[in-house]
């Protein structure tokens, strides 16, 4: 399954830069002294939950992440990391990583997205870890460190029509360590900072928001 679709998922962030001579991830892994690590800046664009110095860190601030991941998202699901796939992009300018997601919990799902406990899905990110040669190469995406194998996530997906895997906002994916739960992204304070307290309150603020959304 992971295999395949890590082929379909090669260009889903794009092809690269269309300049014929910009320097592919082979050509510096080759002319670099040791392993090389590209640090990539992601997405600059928040919404404005996320980004308002006046919502950080408060109730407003909060509810309004809530409500709109929840209304933008495809599905949003618990889940463990059991596998991961890496591949270069056909010019070989970005890597993808495919990451297998057996999911334990269903929080929302749109209509159309039939997926249950126990169902397996892919969610597709930029960056990962190739080898050149011997010589590692390894692409990661600033203040959105990847996942972890074996690891449990809340994550709140969009569908990649072309592909079929699904893909994750930075701040829509979310660590979870028995009781606790915290953000992936690492930059700044979380939008839903107030229903970090515990697992079971963000889960709680999600289904909420989802019932109100299906009325």
């Amino acid at each position: 399954m992971i295999s395949d679709q890590i082929r379909a998922d090669r260009d889903i962030f794009g092809a690269g830069s269309p300049n014929p001579n910009w320097p592919n991830l082979t050509d510096r892994a080759h002319s670099a002294t040791s392993n090389l690590t590209v640090v990539e800046s992601g997405i600059p664009w928040l919404y404005p939950e996320e980004s308002d110095p006046a919502l950080r860190g408060t109730q407003k601030g909060a509810d309004l992440y809530v409500s709109r991941a929840i209304s933008n998202c495809k599905i949003a699901v618990i889940g463990t990391v059991t596998d991961q796939v890496s591949s270069f992009n056909s010019n070989k300018t970005r890597i993808v990583t495919d990451s297998l997601v057996e999911i334990d919990e269903v929080v929302q799902a749109k209509s159309g997205f039939d997926v249950r406990p126990g169902s397996k899905i892919v969610v597709a990110r930029s960056g990962g870890t190739m080898e050149v040669d011997g010589r590692q190469v390894r692409v990661l995406e600033e203040g959105f460190p990847p996942f972890v194998t074996g690891s449990k996530y809340l994550l709140l997906l969009y569908l990649n029509p072309k592909s079929g895997s699904y893909s994750v906002h930075q701040t829509d994916a979310f660590l979870i360590e028995g009781q606790t739960v915290r953000p992936v992204y690492e930059k700044g304070v979380h939008p839903a900072a107030a229903y970090l307290k515990d697992t079971q309150s963000l889960i709680e603020a999600l289904r909420n928001s989802a019932a109100e959304v299906g009325k």
